[in-house]
């Protein structure tokens, strides 16, 4: 017997999911290498940076993402292909909002953008990339707000080993001359309450990015339709 046009689908559906998902993780490579040739140097240097952080992440989620896919491919598991534990597949798509976001108000005013092809892939094309793979891939409104403060770990941690690190390795400065990776960062050179300030629009920015893409889920699947009662 055939397959039902149903189980076809859900067939066609995983394996462009697996195609799409291999694409991720080979661009998150090549994000990875023209970041670090733009930099010329690999390493702790280029992990102080939200490019080459979101580069080695989005490599780790999409290859995970091909295995379990992969699994589902050859198992016949029924369902949609999610292949990994849904808040952390959306993860991703909340870290790419933020550098997509955060890239974009920082550097549009001066207007230049894209500097080079590492920031193309880095900051442009690899955050695209992995929203549209939120978008027509990812199971909706499986994420309720409770996940966000997992979520909201990893920038946190990221700021307070930025702001400290200067502490630590003061005679290792970062591409800019500084051991801050950030202008805006640098105490040094702004006082500390304009750099506060920045902190907390950051931090402002990264809530609202949270909140916003939970809402975008779950009103892709329809959560939060009135239910309308049928009268007999």
């Amino acid at each position: 017997m055939g397959k039902s046009p149903t189980i076809k689908m859900i067939v066609r559906n995983r394996l462009l999911a697996l195609l799409y998902r291999i694409g991720g993780f080979v661009l998150s490579v090549f994000s990875i290498l023209f970041w670090s040739s733009d930099t010329s140097r690999i390493g702790i240097h280029t992990l102080c940076y939200l490019p080459s952080l979101l580069s080695y992440y989005a490599a780790i989620i999409f290859f995970f993402l091909i295995v379990f896919t992969a699994i589902d491919l050859r198992k016949g598991f029924w369902g949609i292909a999610s292949g990994l534990y849904m808040p952390i597949g959306m993860s991703l798509t909340f870290f790419s909002f933020i550098q997509l976001t955060l890239h974009l108000g920082y550097t549009l005013p001066t207007g230049a953008a894209f500097l080079s092809l590492g920031e193309l892939f880095a900051c442009f094309l690899l955050p695209l990339y992995s929203i549209l793979e939120w978008l027509l891939f990812e199971e909706k409104g499986t994420v309720n707000f409770s996940i966000l403060p997992l979520w909201y770990l990893w920038p946190t941690l990221y700021l307070i080993l930025t702001l400290v690190r200067p502490s630590l390795w003061s005679s290792d400065p970062l591409l800019n001359g500084t051991p801050y990776p950030y202008a805006f960062m640098n105490f040094e050179t702004h006082p500390v309450w304009l750099v506060l300030l920045y902190i907390v629009l950051a931090t402002a920015v990264i809530a609202a990015i949270g909140v916003g893409l939970i809402v975008l889920n779950n009103l892709a699947a329809g959560k939060y339709r009135r239910k309308t009662r049928i009268l007999q």
